[in-house]
């Protein structure tokens, strides 16, 4: 695919490379992989081969084979060869302060523990994703991780309960705890925030999910971004949350999904809106229109515009820390596949993603696992 001149493919990587500047970029297209990149639906841990799907996938990224672990070792540690790691997460850094940003992109299929019931959607059965969907509703709506424990539904063993390994955690946290970036770009290839049971996502695994907040509720400059379940939309951590001002949000997440699929393609399609519309706690609000829905189901793509305002380094400080003004802003916009603007966050001020989203807002953040087809 990678050399089909018909797609097209190698004649972009080539202009792209012969219009860039950037000397510390080993490659310019950066990305993840989901389950269909990594070679199955729905699939996780249990893929076989998956080292040489890697490099493979890593091939297709034209990432060299003497890659580092990161474009700038001095941001991210340990520095480790990229093609020798277990999984395609990766960070990069663009720009330079004070106008710097960081992606970082999460593996969460490599090591990803199956989820509380067998999943459907994994085999060759026909329907298997609507069932595998089914399954994933019917674990949630009864809470069966609260009744049943050990290898059925997790426990408390960190194998059945997971959704990176050990490895990849401590190189994200050391990642974000140690980035000199204005703003952080998060990148996890589902979706984190969402109360939509039916969906793979951060939620069906709540230890994991908490534990991602928490990291997360300290990083300055924070923006989620996710894809994976064929439609767009704007998602907010606080959205629920009584104990915020109207005007502010906790963690922001959108989701891109995609410029090949739609979720109303199927002949099941027509439920897409349906349990859009009933699965709706998690979603973004801005508070001056009540009729907007913030998703969309047609396919699209995303962008991102950033204002640094008049960000600049801190002349008074001994450690030269970077401060940004309230001027500097993050706007997300969601586009139709003709490209025309269907969503957008609206400019959102950089110390809303910050600190205003605290620890002990944990227990305001609505989950997918939630006994509502319970019928006591």
């Amino acid at each position: 695919m990678k050399n089909d001149h018909l797609i097209g493919y190698s004649q972009f990587l080539t202009r792209i490379k012969n219009r860039s500047s950037n000397s510390l970029n080993s490659s310019f297209v950066h990305g993840t992989w989901d389950d269909h990149d990594y070679g199955g639906n729905d699939f996780g841990a249990n893929m076989p081969d998956k080292m040489q799907r890697l490099n493979l996938f890593l091939d297709f990224l034209d990432v060299p084979s003497s890659s580092p672990a990161s474009e700038k070792p001095k941001v991210i540690s340990p520095v480790i060869l990229r093609r020798s790691r277990k999984g395609a997460y990766n960070s990069i850094m663009y720009g330079t302060d004070p106008h710097s940003v960081l992606i970082t992109f999460l593996d969460t299929r490599f090591d990803r523990a199956d989820s509380c019931l067998p999943n459907p959607g994994t085999t060759s059965i026909p329907l298997g994703s609507v069932l595998g969907c089914l399954t994933r509703w019917i674990s949630a709506g009864l809470n069966l991780s609260h009744y049943f424990g050990g290898r059925l539904c997790f426990g408390s063993n960190r194998d059945y309960n997971r959704v990176l390994s050990e490895e990849q955690w401590l190189w994200l946290e050391d990642t974000l705890q140690n980035s000199t970036a204005q703003v952080n770009v998060v990148v996890s290839s589902i979706q984190v925030l969402t109360t939509n049971p039916l969906v793979e996502s951060w939620g069906h695994y709540p230890e994991e999910k908490n534990r991602l907040l928490r990291l997360l509720s300290n990083i300055k400059g924070l923006l989620l971004l996710s894809g994976d379940v064929h439609h767009a939309e704007i998602l907010d951590s606080q959205a629920t949350s009584n104990s915020y001002p109207s005007h502010n949000h906790g963690i922001i997440e959108v989701t891109s999904s995609g410029l090949t699929h739609s979720c109303t393609d199927p002949f099941y399609g027509f439920l897409c809106t349906n349990i859009l519309n009933r699965f709706h706690l998690h979603r973004f609000n801005d508070h001056s229109d009540t009729n907007k829905k913030y998703y969309y189901t047609g396919r699209n793509f995303g962008s991102i515009n950033i204002n640094w305002g008049d960000a600049k380094l801190n002349s008074n400080s001994v450690e030269g820390d970077i401060n940004l003004d309230d001027s500097t802003t993050i706007e997300v916009r969601l586009h139709d596949s003709h490209g025309y603007p269907v969503m957008t966050t609206g400019k959102q001020y950089t110390s809303s993603y910050s600190d205003k989203f605290s620890f002990e807002s944990l227990e305001d953040v609505p989950g997918c696992i939630d006994g509502h087809l319970e019928p006591w």
